[in-house]
């Protein structure tokens, strides 16, 4: 135990930053703290890796090259989110709303995080296939209060479809990292829940197991700007499921908070999905409830199918 508790010390040693001269490029995920504690408001990625790299031995697709390229694409919204925030507020936007000192260091730290996955999302694509480049993200917030609101939003999402691509895994070193990095995004909402809302981060004894991550990933193309992708990217996501988009009146009363949704035709099903269990009610009957959750309407109980919740989906 002894041993044990020792190597644990020296792995958590991360090696101190100079900040007047900083190697970006050189940089590992695990073993530089730029990907942990670096305070800086501009980017901690090295300007190579922040564009499209094509293959250099281009062919099929190897392992969980397609798996890797669908989470490098989403990967890119979630660390541009962050430093999107890093580089519009100050620790002082969130103290005047009450919030601890820490609050902006720890949106830093968490960009440091991401900064570290789009790398390790990079390394884990083989040389036979493309590594996707950021596009232009535009996440409507105008405030920090608005901001953290779709933190939390986007975390849910992250570890919805991070559990579900672990089903389409090939091989168990993907789902290691899968996991690993899954753990990391958890810690991440914990952190917001304690600290910025001052609630329990502990929603049952399971996180959810989503069990179609790609109609998660096709939600995050809401935040795209469109045609700024670069043309070397692949599709995303991959396979994209394609999923009809709900139509609003603008100007009406179906786009406000809390109004009624109406889908006609045959009998649907509102399908919740919760740990590693899902919740079926009939249409008619579904009442949202307070807080994130992630429902489907289907049109059978369970939604056992990629095909059956052929609706939408929904995060609430």
């Amino acid at each position: 135990m002894h041993i044990l508790l020792t190597l644990a010390a020296t792995a958590l040693a991360l090696p101190t930053i100079d900040k007047t001269s900083i190697n970006k490029a050189a940089a590992v995920p695990g073993e530089s703290s730029l990907f942990t504690t670096y305070a800086g408001k501009r980017t901690p990625l090295a300007s190579n890796y922040t564009v499209a790299i094509p293959a250099t031995d281009p062919g099929p697709p190897e392992a969980d090259d397609i798996l890797f390229q669908n989470l490098l694409a989403a990967e890119w919204g979630i660390y541009s989110f962050y430093q999107q925030g890093v580089e519009a507020f100050s620790a002082e936007n969130f103290t005047s709303l009450g919030l601890p000192n820490s609050t902006y260091q720890r949106i830093t730290e968490i960009r440091d995080n991401e900064a570290g996955h789009v790398r390790i999302f990079q390394d884990e694509i083989t040389s036979a296939s493309i590594k996707p480049g950021p596009c232009s993200y535009n996440y409507g917030f105008t405030s920090a209060a608005e901001y953290l609101a779709l933190q939390v939003f986007l975390e849910v999402s992250s570890m919805a479809f991070l559990t579900g691509l672990v089903r389409q895994a090939t091989t168990n070193d993907t789902r290691s990292a899968l996991v690993a990095i899954g753990q990391v995004e958890s810690r991440h909402n914990a952190w917001s829940l304690i600290d910025v809302y001052g609630v329990s981060p502990f929603s049952g004894p399971a996180d959810t197991t989503y069990p179609y991550p790609n109609h998660i990933l096709e939600l995050t193309t809401l935040f795209l700007t469109n045609n700024s992708c670069p043309s070397l990217n692949p599709v995303y996501p991959n396979p994209k499921p394609n999923l009809p988009w709900t139509e609003f009146v603008r100007n009406g009363t179906t786009a406000a908070p809390g109004a009624d949704i109406q889908i006609d035709g045959k009998d649907y099903y509102a399908v919740y999905f919760h740990g590693v269990n899902n919740i079926s009610v009939p249409f008619d009957e579904f009442d949202p409830k307070s807080g994130v959750i992630i429902v489907v309407i289907a049109d059978e109980e369970g939604a056992p199918t990629e095909e059956s919740p052929s609706e939408l989906t929904l995060l609430i």
